[in-house]
Order: structure tokens, then sequence, then C-alpha cells
């Protein structure tokens, strides 16, 4: 009796615990590919505004966006993978709160020019302009700026899903380790079940084998 009150426990426990895993694992069904619903990620503190969104120049041409951020410990990324990395930025790295380049006086606030060479290739491309904490905090707020490079009709092979707002950079690991972390608990599910059948045949088979 000590024998299968022993194993019934730990069956239910690992279920339980394979119940808490799915539930953390599994992202809210509410939620669209873009991630663009309140509820997929904290409220960014966060302000970012561009004097442009859409830009057509020649290939290999200057061109400047005006670039203002504000909150707690604010700097200014771009997000360079979009663009196949084929834009020249100066300054070419991120600009924080206080930096020579920022041009903004106030504390918590970036504001600077941001110079972009365009590349030789005629695409339509995506910059993706980033305002979070410099500490490293993932919750951001971004803007892109769609450019069209010699009146191109062909986008960049570059994906991005066009949409700003807040956003976790990381949002596509998290996706995946989600995906994982439901798999395995199925899988675990699925094995605490199986091992459930076994234990109550086996213990009904000794129950009859042991009977007079």
């Amino acid at each position: 009796m000590n024998r299968t009150k022993m194993v019934i426990g730990t069956l239910l426990v690992s279920m339980t615990i394979s119940l808490i895993v799915m539930s953390i694992g599994i992202a809210d069904p509410n939620i669209d590919d873009n991630c663009n619903d309140d509820g997929c990620h904290l409220e960014s503190e966060y302000t970012l505004n561009i004097n442009q969104t859409s830009v057509s120049v020649a290939p290999l041409t200057n061109f400047q966006i005006e670039t203002n951020g504000t909150g707690s410990d604010v700097t200014i990324h771009i997000f360079d993978i979009l663009d196949n990395f084929e834009f020249t930025y100066l300054p070419n790295k991120n600009v924080n709160d206080g930096d020579i380049e920022d041009k903004d006086p106030d504390v918590n606030e970036v504001g600077f020019i941001l110079n972009i060479t365009s590349p030789s290739v005629l695409l339509i491309y995506t910059i993706r302009v980033i305002a979070k904490s410099n500490s490293g905090d993932s919750h951001v707020v971004y803007d892109d700026i769609e450019v069209n490079v010699g009146n191109s009709t062909t986008r960049s092979t570059a994906t991005t899903d066009k949409d700003g707002g807040n956003r976790d950079l990381w949002e596509d690991e998290h996706i995946i380790l989600n995906s994982i972390g439901v798999l395995a608990s199925v899988g675990v599910l699925v094995v605490v079940v199986a091992l459930s059948i076994k234990f109550f045949v086996d213990n009904k088979r000794n129950a009859r084998g042991s009977s007079p």
C-alpha cells in the first residue's frame, strides 16, 4: 500500500510540474505574430520620435534623420540587421544620454541628427531606430524608416514586421523557447500517462496473482 501511495504521489507531482511548465511555455493565443497586442510585453516607458519614416534617395547619397528619444537612462540604437548592413551611419554607435553626440541637454532625453549614406544596390530597405535603456532592458520602443534607393520596386530580403511600437528585441528567441517548453511538457505528460497506465495494469495483475 505504501509503495502504491508513493507511486501515485510521484505521478501527481510530475503531472503538476508538467502543467506548470506548459502554462509558462505557451504564448498568449490572443497575440498575433507581429506582437501588437498590449498584453504581449510590459509597456515601455520610452518614447521615440523621428522626422521621416519614408525616404527616397539616389544610390550612395547622404541624407539625415532627426532622432529624439526619452526615458530613464535612454539610448538610441540602429538595428541594422534589417537593412543587411548596407547603410553607413554617423554616429556609428549607440547614442546615450549625455554623449557628445546628444544635442538634447535634458536628463533622460537624447536628440541628434543621424547622417546616413545609402547603398549602391537599388532596393527598398528598412532602417529600424530603437529607444531603450542603456542598461540592456529588452523592453523597447522603435520605429521603422522605409528607404527607397533609386526608385526601386523590389524590397530587400531582410525580414521585418513593419510595425512600430513596444516590442521585445529577442521575441523570436522567446518563441523558440516557448515552443521547446510546450513540446517538452507534452512529452512529459505522455510519459507520465504511459507509466501510470503501466503501473495500474501491473498492480492489477499482481493483485490477481496473489489472490487465492
